[in-house]
Parts: structure tokens; C-alpha cells; sequence
């Protein structure tokens, strides 16, 4: 079993408890995914300018990724 630490702030997925073994270089807290199974694909480059910015290791992306939807200000 592996553990997915969620980086992405906004997504609606992350648990809302820090992990308690787990910790950031920068000493900030890591969380969690609350789905039982992820799946982490290559992000879509068909020209390769993604990949030459930021990296072959840094292409890849959560494809059940889902932003928190914005609270309407009325």
C-alpha cells in the first residue's frame, strides 16, 4: 500500500486531517486523499513545451483532480 499525499489546495478529494507521520521540507503539514484509488497519468503535451519548462518529472497529474466549486457572492 503507498501513501498519496495531496498537494493540490483546492481539491475537494483531500482529506481534511494532516498526516501524522508525514511532514514538508519546509515544515508545512501533508494531507491525505480521501478516494481509495487514484490514478496519476501524463499531463497531455503533444509538443513537448511543458515538458522542456518544467520537466519530464513534473508532468504528471491526478486524473480524478476536482477544484471545490467557488461560492457564488450574491
Amino acid at each position: 500500500m503507498a501513501y498519496v499525499i495531496c498537494d493540490m489546495d483546492d481539491c475537494i478529494h483531500r482529506s481534511k486531517r494532516k498526516l501524522k507521520n508525514w511532514i514538508k521540507k519546509d515544515g508545512s503539514n501533508c494531507y491525505g486523499c480521501s478516494l481509495p484509488v487514484i490514478l496519476i497519468s501524463r499531463i497531455l503535451d503533444s509538443d513537448g513545451e511543458v515538458e522542456a519548462v518544467v520537466g519530464k518529472e513534473n508532468t504528471a497529474i491526478c486524473n480524478h483532480y476536482q477544484p471545490q466549486p467557488e461560492e457564488s457572492e450574491e
